[in-house]
């Protein structure tokens, strides 16, 4: 057996959250601040269906994209999928899916051509899925996006919540206004791993220094702890936490990211666990993770 646990901490539907306050967007702002599933919800607001519905579709769907087998499995397991004429159901991923897919690349001003491109799906599936998110949040287009071109007609500049700053010297038109959509986003969620990596390479507690970072990408921090301290494998989850959650602020909001947590013996089996409020709490997830990867490892 391995000496070693891996701990991967990522950042929940973070650059979706920051768009949120940015664009002050009413409905997303709500399923923050409601506790809600980002990707859940926004596939009940496109398609109608109601949250319960699609968390069982999801675990039976899955990744599938063959439209006849989709159709085969709701038929099978979820027939009153197929009741209301009204639900938007979509063809060639689950509904969770959909949402997942559009909350990732619908707030920076993707096309519903190059949304079915990059999804591999029809057009004339891709245009519905296009449409219902933008009206059901209404703020990325009419909030999010005018300001961000009125800021590019003042001087070029948008500055986000850590004080870091980019000028768009591009040549006027969509490209660059797509380029400055997802720069305050993206930037103030790698600002946050970037200084979570640091605080914890400068961190000399024993609870952290053993801690041996592997891998930064984008909103994701990933590395290696003893197996055996489970107590203080808790602790140093907790820490890290900590240092993950700073306070982010625009329009006088304030808000938190949350923090997701998988550990695995492999970076190819990790299972997902959650970050209880308590050390205890904590070392108990480990323990009780821990047991299930050993039984299928």
């Amino acid at each position: 057996m391995p000496n070693n646990l891996l701990y991967s901490f990522d950042l929940s539907g973070a650059e979706w959250v920051v768009c949120a306050f940015v664009s002050q967007d009413v409905n997303m702002m709500r399923v923050y601040e409601e506790g809600k599933d980002p990707h859940t919800w926004t596939g009940h607001l496109i398609s109608g269906v109601p949250e319960d519905i699609i968390k069982k579709e999801n675990k039976i769907v899955g990744q599938e994209s063959d439209a006849e087998k989709i159709e085969a499995l709701r038929r099978k397991h979820l027939p009153q999928i197929f009741k209301n004429t009204e639900w938007f159901l979509p063809r060639v991923m689950s509904i969770r899916q959909a949402g997942k897919k559009s909350n990732h690349g619908l707030n920076y001003d993707e096309s519903a051509e190059r949304f079915a491109l990059e999804n591999e799906i029809e057009y004339s599936e891709a245009r519905p899925i296009h449409a219902r998110y933008h009206a059901v949040y209404p703020g990325i287009q009419r909030g999010m996006h005018l300001w961000i071109q009125h800021q590019l007609g003042e001087n070029r500049t948008l500055i986000n919540c850590w004080g870091e700053k980019r000028e768009f010297r591009e040549a006027w038109g969509k490209d660059l206004f797509k380029a400055a959509y997802s720069f305050i986003p993206q930037s103030t969620v790698v600002h946050i791993t970037d200084e979570t990596m640091i605080q914890c390479y400068a961190d000399t507690s024993p609870l952290v220094r053993d801690l041996e970072l592997l891998q930064e990408v984008h909103d994701n921090l990933r590395g290696q702890y003893p197996i055996g301290n489970w107590k203080k494998a808790a602790q140093m989850v907790m820490k890290v936490q900590k240092y993950m959650s700073p306070v982010c602020s625009y329009w006088g909001r304030d808000f938190v990211i949350g923090v997701d947590l998988k550990v695995g013996l492999s970076a190819g089996d990790m299972i997902e666990m959650e970050i209880p409020s308590t050390v205890i709490g904590v070392e108990n997830a480990l323990k009780k993770a821990y047991k299930a990867l050993t039984a299928r490892s």
